[in-house]
């Protein structure tokens, strides 16, 4: 069997290391923020860095939520420190870029 049209990620040697992460991880839910921003990641490398709203949901927030399986109000939390700390770019209110998303592709 031939691997050739396989694509493999990882995430860096330094992930839980960078100090972003680690403020994340320490904050109330931390533990779960960081599992949800690696959901985000999972789904963002199939779309180049780009999540988009497509109305499944009554809001973008709903909508991640039930896409990866997580509580809307963790979903927003976040949302919100990503975006403070300059991990994603809300382009609008129906698109959100990854920053970095290069980073995590094989």
């Amino acid at each position: 069997m031939s691997n050739k049209n396989k694509k493999y990620y990882w995430l860096s040697n330094d992930f839980y290391q960078n100090s972003k992460i680690q403020k994340l991880r320490k904050s109330a839910a931390g533990d779960t923020c960081v599992i949800i921003y690696q959901k985000l990641l999972l789904l963002a490398l199939k779309t180049d860095g780009v999540l988009r709203f497509e109305n499944i949901e009554n809001s973008f927030g709903k909508e991640l939520a039930l896409i990866t399986d997580e509580y809307t109000e963790n979903i927003k939390i976040t949302l919100n420190f990503l975006a403070d700390k300059g991990l994603i770019k809300k382009i609008d209110n129906r698109i959100l870029q990854i920053i970095d998303i290069e980073n995590f592709k094989g």
